[in-house]
């Protein structure tokens, strides 16, 4: 439908089935309510924020009769030689040919299937004019039917009952999130601004695209949160590279014979539990940054990997878990399932970017450690905050798609309501 420009009447309609919409406690609408506001009406989300702005301003000044009447007179707005002819044939052409295209060659091509001529800036208008949107498109795990039976048991299994008969999250402070990461010395394509009396900068080599040089990595996070008696816990337990200390047998340019030297290992069965239970691994982390959870308990989250749960890891994780009276335990993810973890949601895209602007004196595994532990020190606590509460929506996604990760991710206001100082997770699960 094309947006048009409401007269009085219908601007008085909207300002009202936004107020009756409206959550004080909040200063928003509930998710989901804005649809019902716009049902029915030629309008964008703009027009609507536009309409309630104008009125409140004219409340806030003393105005007892505000006026929504609009102020264009005339024949006013864009002349378009848009007809229905050609709008038709502009929806059908990208269903042919028109994906991955700039809208200059989509012009191009349209043009010289069509026969006709029209400008790159003529055809955005007529997009516009038409509703379309460019909209991103990313390659996501192929589901079966019991791979979405099980992603909605796993959520329904964190919910709690309320005593209006709907239903909420429970709190989920108490999940630790565990996951690998390949972290690479070199970027494939890297973009950098250079003023016009500057040297351009030698571009970077390796052997082969196929061998950049790569550490793996298992990071562990919590939730950021407050301990009982009020010391602030920023959500981060550790950033472990799998790699092993061995003694150089060679002398090289790099270091002398005997020197120690850091070798990639393949993470197997017994590497992980070996970082999970060594004295400087990942459980004893967790007891040191969150020793007031040792009785109530700690969920680690793990995805499905052979080296998780092979060669008898379920139970020998278990048990590690349980010594010195600690309670903690291991669940794993559903499979094909990585939304359902924060560190593949969210965590690592960023780390890996940030980690990729630190510069370094060469690609060896040394510099990516470094570049990585220091890019771990850094990560601001608040985006894991909003992690979390980004995982509370997924948990909605998921329910509301029954199962599916064919979803859109959509606005909730976590970004505005962490700003405010509000508790950017909403734990509320629509009926």
């Amino acid at each position: 439908m094309e947006p048009k420009e409401l007269n009085e009447t219908q601007r008085w309609a909207v300002l009202a089935r936004y107020l009756t919409y409206y959550d004080p406690a909040t200063d928003r609408l509930p998710s989901g309510t804005m649809k019902k506001v716009m049902e029915g009406l030629p309008i964008e989300k703009r027009q609507v924020y536009n309409y309630i702005k104008l009125y409140f301003d004219q409340v806030n000044t003393g105005i007892v009769f505000p006026d929504l009447a609009p102020k264009k007179l005339g024949n006013v707005g864009v002349h378009s030689d848009l007809n229905e002819e050609l709008a038709d044939c502009i929806i059908e052409y990208p269903s042919m040919e028109g994906y991955d295209m700039t809208i200059r060659e989509f012009t191009h091509n349209f043009c010289n299937v069509y026969g006709i001529m029209i400008s790159h800036s003529t055809m955005h208008n007529y997009m516009t004019i038409l509703g379309m949107k460019l909209r991103r498109s990313y390659i996501k795990p192929k589901l079966t039917k019991s791979h979405k039976i099980a992603r909605l048991r796993f959520v329904l299994s964190n919910l709690i009952p309320n005593e209006d008969y709907s239903f909420s999250i429970r709190s989920l402070n108490h999940v630790i999130h565990t996951d690998e990461k390949w972290f690479y010395a070199k970027r494939q394509r890297r973009l950098y601004r250079q003023h016009p009396q500057d040297i351009r900068k030698d571009d970077e080599s390796t052997i082969h695209k196929s061998h950049i040089e790569k550490v793996m990595f298992i990071a562990v996070v919590g939730v950021p949160q407050y301990s009982p008696n009020g010391e602030f816990f920023d959500g981060k337990i550790g950033i472990f590279p799998v790699v092993r200390t061995e003694i150089a047998q060679r002398r090289s340019k790099n270091r002398p014979r005997g020197a120690e030297v850091l070798k990639l290992i393949s993470l197997n069965a017994e590497e992980y539990y070996n970082v999970m239970t060594r004295p400087d691994g990942i459980l004893s982390k967790v007891k040191a940054k969150m020793p007031w959870l040792k009785e109530s308990g700690i969920v680690i989250q793990h995805d499905g990997a052979s080296p998780h749960n092979g060669k008898g890891n379920d139970a020998r994780l278990l048990i590690a878990g349980q010594e010195n009276n600690w309670n903690i335990t291991f669940i794993t993810q559903p499979a094909q399932s990585p939304d359902l973890n924060k560190l593949d949601l969210c965590l690592f895209n960023s780390m890996q970017r940030e980690a990729d602007r630190i510069k370094g004196d060469g690609s060896s595994i040394d510099v990516i450690i470094e570049r990585v532990s220091k890019e771990w020190e850094a990560y601001d606590h608040m985006k894991l905050t909003r992690a979390h509460a980004l995982w509370h929506v997924v948990f909605r996604c998921i329910l509301e798609n029954e199962g599916s990760n064919q979803y859109q991710l959509p606005h909730t206001g976590i970004t505005a309501r962490q700003n405010q100082g509000l508790d950017p997770v909403d734990t509320h699960v629509s009926r």
